[in-house]
């Protein structure tokens, strides 16, 4: 009940938070797209680090699809929707979309089909399923969000899982460390905080937001004190305002800052 608090408090947060943060790096078109906690990892990216043509959305979504996605994604979030109302939300081709339905899936992870799909979306096996988009399937930040949720449900043998998630922890693109910092925070692994902390710290204001958020997921002392000390770093900005936001709603305090390091 404690975890399902802070990822409702946290969600909340992100959907008032994330458009309007901005801190040393300046943010572009930022936009929460839904109320979960999975949707952070795939806001749209600042222009630091554009995504390759193969990663890209290929199409602007119209309302139609905007609508009925959101529609398919809500039944998903909240473990109402059917194997065929799953299916026919995987076949989107927009990545961010398939990420975020991806991560959705643990709601859903009572559904036989849906664990046989995602092993499958996992081993590449496209004649299962083969009305997929594989060519999507197979992207990084598509996997990582694959092992994340897989590793979440399995109770036993999710070392792959894992290791897949933490080869990509320095890779070069935002939209992939992005994910590696969601996932960890959804393993709620103590192992993972320093790296997590670093991420916070850094210059790409899409990744540090999605680490200072799985701070908050990870929901231990551990984690509170990395926030804590990044909110007494970051005081008076923008970063630190959202980091004592997190730990206002992930862990119910509001620490005491300690006053700003004057210049030597």
């Amino acid at each position: 009940m404690k975890q399902q608090l802070v990822v409702a408090s946290v969600s909340i947060l992100l959907a008032l938070m994330l458009s309007s943060c901005s801190d040393d790096t300046p943010a572009t078109s930022q936009q929460s797209t839904t109320a979960d906690v999975e949707s952070i990892a795939t806001q749209a990216v600042d222009n630091t680090e554009p995504l390759p043509a193969q990663e890209a959305t290929p199409r602007p979504a119209t309302t139609r699809d905007v609508s009925e996605f959101q529609q398919l994604y809500k039944l998903i979030v909240y473990g109402q929707a059917n194997f065929n109302q799953v299916y026919a939300a995987l076949k989107t081709d927009d990545v961010g979309e398939l990420v975020n339905i991806i991560h959705a899936l643990y709601s859903m992870r009572w559904l036989r089909g849906v664990n046989n799909i995602l092993k499958a979306m996992w081993e590449m096996d496209q004649k299962a399923y083969p009305e997929l988009n594989w060519d999507k399937i197979k992207l990084t930040p598509v996997r990582i969000a694959i092992a994340s949720t897989i590793n979440r449900i399995k109770i036993l043998d999710t070392r792959e899982y894992k290791d897949f998630i933490r080869q990509h922890k320095y890779d070069d693109h935002e939209f992939h460390r992005a994910q590696v910092v969601v996932a960890l925070g959804l393993n709620q692994d103590p192992v993972d905080i320093a790296y997590l902390h670093e991420m916070a710290e850094g210059d790409n204001i899409y990744v540090s937001q999605s680490a200072i958020t799985s701070l908050a997921l990870m929901n231990n002392e551990q984690a509170k004190e990395s926030l804590i000390k990044l909110a007494n770093k970051y005081k008076d900005s923008p970063r630190g305002r959202l980091v004592m936001d997190v730990l206002k709603n992930a862990y119910d305090m509001v620490p005491t800052q300690k006053p700003a390091e004057t210049a030597g």
